[in-house]
């Protein structure tokens, strides 16, 4: 009886792995934002990329003041790169230190037919999976020159 009470946990944590990783291989937009620390205006920066199959448009403020608007093309290949990596995510939900206060955060936000269906939420001083920063890092890569705009 304990054997079979086992194997019932075990599928129940199996599909429950399934269910949630299946959650980020279906989706038609990802929305990555950074928000800056709490820093003086001329230093904050905090930025949204928005990318679907097409294109990818990033909006960079300062705190309410849009300071760049660009929009750019994206290849058949990065978007086949970023659902590639959208597959290694790790579990949807939110990492933020007890008590921590004015950190910078970043959010992973998929989307299929404009319904949420995977949201990662995470401050400065929490860490993330290598395949999560793999898949920041690949969102950033499809902004050219994403640096400069930050200025």
């Amino acid at each position: 009886m304990q054997l079979l009470t086992l194997f019932t946990i075990a599928g129940v944590f199996l599909l429950s792995a399934v269910i949630g990783q299946a959650q980020t291989h279906t989706f038609d937009e990802i929305i990555y934002s950074f928000r800056d620390a709490s820093v003086p205006p001329p230093y904050h920066r905090s930025y949204v990329i928005r990318i679907n199959a097409k294109e990818a448009q990033v909006e960079v403020s300062d705190y309410e003041e849009i300071l760049h608007q660009k929009t750019t093309p994206i290849s058949a290949k990065q978007w086949a790169d970023l659902q590639n990596k959208a597959k290694q995510l790790e579990q949807p939900g939110q990492k933020f230190q007890e008590g921590a206060t004015g950190t910078s955060s970043q959010t992973i936000v998929l989307k299929n037919q404009q319904v949420e269906n995977y949201k990662l939420l995470w401050d400065s001083l929490s860490e993330v999976s290598a395949p999560t920063e793999a898949f920041v890092e690949a969102i950033k890569a499809t902004i050219p020159k994403l640096s400069g705009l930050l200025r």
